[in-house]
């Protein structure tokens, strides 16, 4: 009887080392499984960061071309609001001028048909026609388009 116990024991002993074993098998297979599970994952977590840094690159890229072009924008914008100030003050300037010159233009034509008025001479004696010709014409010339030219009845 103590044969059949021994016997029983160790049967049971085997047994229980064989389903040890089996299961040392099928954990070494889990763990190699999840440490591939684990690779695979890696590799994809850094490709997945590799494409997240390029694209973030671009976007930095994109972001300060948009920056300059903003900037050269509002430049454009800010020359191109100095240019009509520029045009509006020169035309404001140009008017009153062209139409004192065409009057001395005018003036000047008149002169040399007729003597200079009375009027004239009787508040200053010393005025002839000549130096309000010469004064006047410092003006400078006025701007093309804006001088009248004398009728040809007036001659």
């Amino acid at each position: 009887m103590h044969d059949v116990t021994f016997l029983q024991t160790v049967a049971n002993q085997v047994a229980l080392g064989l389903t040890n074993a089996f299961a040392i098998g099928q954990l070494e297979e889990l763990n190699a499984s999840l440490e591939r599970q684990v690779q695979d994952r890696t590799a994809a977590l850094a490709t997945s960061n590799a494409e997240l840094n390029l694209s973030l690159e671009k976007l930095r890229t994109a972001y300060q071309l948009l920056e300059r072009n903003q900037s050269s924008l509002v430049r454009a914008d800010r020359l191109a609001t100095l240019g009509r100030l520029t045009a509006g003050i020169a035309h404001e300037i140009n008017t009153p001028l062209g139409a004192l010159l065409n009057s001395v233009k005018i003036l000047s034509d008149l002169g040399q048909e007729f003597p200079i008025p009375s009027m004239i001479q009787a508040f200053c004696p010393k005025i002839t026609m000549k130096s309000l010709l010469t004064s006047l014409a410092l003006l400078g010339p006025p701007p093309s388009g804006h001088a009248r030219q004398p009728s040809s009845s007036r001659r």
